[in-house]
């Protein structure tokens, strides 16, 4: 599973919020989860690297959390099509 770090827009207690948050995606790329951003890191050097990502999500379209996340089942339907057609391209 990929992720990346975005801006992320949802409701908290009904107001609409944004979050620097990892997006998990499934093999077609679509946003199936996220958990908000910390920076905690090992060394120095990734905490640099993790910061340039948050800055990096700037730059990004805002994901729409209502709108823009793949429906758990339509997540497996997807990965299950995927599935078969790579199964069919080794056949």
């Amino acid at each position: 599973m990929s992720w990346n770090i975005r801006i992320v827009k949802y409701l908290e207690e009904g107001e609409p919020v944004l979050a620097l948050a990892e997006v998990y995606y499934n093999p077609v790329g679509k946003p199936v989860g996220f958990c908000t951003a910390s920076a905690v890191e090992e060394n120095i050097d990734d905490l640099h690297q993790y910061v340039d990502w948050m800055k990096e999500a700037l730059a990004y379209p805002i994901i729409e959390f209502e709108s823009q996340f793949a429906e758990p089942d339509t997540v497996a339907t997807e990965q299950h099509l995927s599935a078969d057609n790579s199964q069919e391209s080794n056949a």
